[in-house]
């Protein structure tokens, strides 16, 4: 969630930056031949071809070089922003700044007034809750003006009293909860370079502005909902808060719940290799 008064660009549940890693551009004319002319085991002279041409039959135009592609490795960042991570970053659509200084602020009830983002040192944020009625309220119908006060609702020690000893390092140079706080390269080098080598979209909107389950689901098939029978889609509903459901699945093996297909059965059924790699404690 973004923690200024801007009035657009991402709202990531998930940071996500897609890395197309390429093969190397040794191919010989031969090769190119073969995979253009009939696809990867063709031979590389094809007889309704004239001498030296070659024949796109398999690969639309739009995709020309994409068997070139040996690996597609999404990097997913969770419970962070575009501003928290890229907020700064040079000419992204980011927090707007004015001699190097945040032109914009969110009320803050506790403090009695209103306070701007701050460069966050730490690596440890503790940030808000970020349910899908907590996006709502922080987004505030485009204002973005209330991500200081869902903390301060929410179940918060350092939001309620600033002056805990628990809480420091916790809180900006004026007192605003990590909310607030941003990152640079400083802190994230790796990211940074990353937007520099490959691309950043400072205006890719998150698909469901809810919290974790249900932003994951959505990562691997465009959709989180409930069903009533788990083994007929038809019988889901969209659902972005899919509550209790984490308890269930955390006692081990538990019955089937989702019904509808995602990616990686697809990928499994079109015999595509795939992986998913998770933290520890997640």
């Amino acid at each position: 969630m973004r923690p200024d008064g801007h009035r657009t660009t991402s709202l990531l549940a998930l940071t996500t930056i897609a890395l197309a890693l390429a093969a190397a551009c040794t191919s010989s004319p031969a090769d190119v031949a073969r995979e253009t002319a009939g696809g990867p085991t063709a031979e590389a002279s094809d007889a309704t071809a004239p001498t030296g041409a070659t024949v796109d039959l398999e690969v639309p135009r739009k995709l020309k070089g994409f068997r070139n592609i040996e690996h597609v490795v999404f990097i997913v960042q969770e419970n962070r922003s575009f501003d928290h991570y890229f907020g700064t970053f040079p000419g992204a659509d980011g927090i707007p700044m004015r001699g190097g200084e945040p032109t914009v602020c969110n009320p803050d009830p506790v403090l009695g007034e209103c306070v701007p983002p701050y460069h966050d040192e730490t690596l440890v944020d503790h940030g808000g809750p970020h349910g899908h009625y907590h996006s709502q309220v922080a987004v505030n119908d485009g204002a973005m003006d209330g991500f200081i006060d869902v903390l301060v609702a929410g179940p918060s020690d350092c939001a309620d009293d600033r002056l805990l000893a628990a809480c420091d390092g916790m809180l900006g140079p004026q007192g605003q909860p990590d909310v607030m706080g941003y990152h640079t390269d400083r802190e994230i080098p790796n990211y940074w370079r990353y937007a520099e080598e490959f691309v950043l979209q400072d205006r890719m909107f998150a698909p469901a502005d809810s919290w974790t389950l249900p932003s994951h689901l959505f990562l691997v098939s465009a959709w989180a909902a409930s069903c009533s029978d788990p083994h007929d889609p038809m019988s889901c509903e969209s659902d972005l808060e899919l509550e209790g459901v984490t308890d269930l699945q955390r006692r081990g093996e538990h019955p089937p719940i989702y019904a509808w297909t995602d990616i990686t059965y697809l990928l499994t059924e079109a015999d595509v290799s795939w992986a998913y790699y998770v933290g520890d404690d997640t």
